[in-house]
């Protein structure tokens, strides 16, 4: 009886081991509008737009991945989220079973959700879960997203230390990531919070660092973004 117990409890285990180990996959059409977010949103949304009926034949997890990148692409985009009910009902789905390894990015867009619902306390609790969801180096770049989002929302509530200490997290994801652009991103919001604290030494310092590595990089289209506000906190300085 004792053996046929442990035999019971030794299937059980292996049952959960395939179950966490489960190997989801994707259709092609799925990886390549996830990698047009990135670079032409815009082209990613007509994309998903147009496999929208076949989406409806696919498994669960498969469509489930479909509505998440649906509202990835709005979002980079610049489509205002209007509702929660589907990032939520995505949530919740992650949450309790499916691909984990998109539980921190859907934590991700239920935030952005509430962000542009106007809903920044509620916004910053689910930024904070999706941080919770991705530990140690895992998903640095979505890591880098949320904590810079953070920041944008402590810096909308003059919170401005708040907002400091996430621009600056974002910051090492980013050169972790080898990230320029994200880097450049990242010193002028943290010169911008230090503005917010009255340090403007440190506000030129960071914008100047800003304006010299978009430099480097030979980047005219992001210098031309940091160069006016070198200026404007500098009087007489000239690039």
């Amino acid at each position: 009886m004792k053996r046929h117990l442990l035999y019971i409890i030794a299937l059980w285990s292996l049952a959960c081991m395939v179950s966490c180990y489960r190997h989801y996959q994707y259709p092609p059409v799925l990886q390549e509008a996830d990698s047009l977010c990135a670079v032409l949103p815009d082209s990613a949304v007509s994309l998903l737009r147009a496999v929208a009926e076949d989406m409806r034949q696919e498994p669960e997890h498969v469509q489930k991945r479909f509505h998440l990148l649906t509202i990835k692409a709005d979002d980079k985009a610049y489509i205002t989220h209007t509702s929660d009910s589907l990032i939520l009902s995505l949530v919740d789905y992650y949450e309790h079973g499916g691909d984990k390894a998109y539980l921190g990015e859907a934590y991700y867009y239920a935030g952005s959700t509430y962000r542009d619902l106007g809903d920044a306390p509620r916004a910053l609790d689910y930024y904070q879960k999706a941080l919770d969801a991705m530990p140690g180096d895992e998903n640095l770049k979505v890591k880098s997203k949320v904590y810079a989002q953070m920041g944008e929302l402590f810096g909308y509530q003059k919170l401005y230390r708040n907002a400091l200490s996430s621009y600056q997290q974002s910051y090492q994801c980013d050169i972790s990531l080898n990230d320029t652009i994200g880097m450049i991103y990242n010193l002028r919001d943290m010169g911008f919070a230090f503005r917010g604290l009255n340090k403007p030494d440190s506000t030129l310092y960071l914008l100047n660092q800003a304006h010299e590595l978009a430099m480097s990089i030979n980047n005219r289209q992001m210098d031309n973004r940091i160069t006016p506000w070198v200026q404007s906190h500098s009087g007489a300085y000239a690039l």
